[in-house]
């Protein structure tokens, strides 16, 4: 085997790390953003549970379905990256 094809086949698995790699790192990237996502729906279902208008009830509600909504697409997301 000569230099050339030494270094031909040490590029291409680099290749290969790199792009798992940066699969690894959006999946994780997604992952993350999903479980702040759904941190936030925790935080704002207790200001709903908490709240003393209703008008603050149901915008609170609204908002926690939107971030729990936004959650699982971040999921979704992380999965795809699998």
């Amino acid at each position: 085997m000569s230099i050339e094809e030494k270094l031909d086949e040490f590029i291409k698995q680099s290749n290969i790390d790199r792009q798992q790699d940066l699969r690894k790192a959006n999946r994780e990237r997604h992952e993350n953003f999903s479980y702040i996502l759904w941190g936030f729906a925790l935080a704002t279902l207790s200001l709903a549970v908490t709240g003393i208008s209703s008008a603050s009830t149901i915008a609170s509600i609204i908002i926690t379905a939107v971030f729990v909504i936004l959650g699982w697409v971040e999921w979704a997301r992380a999965r795809k990256w699998r």
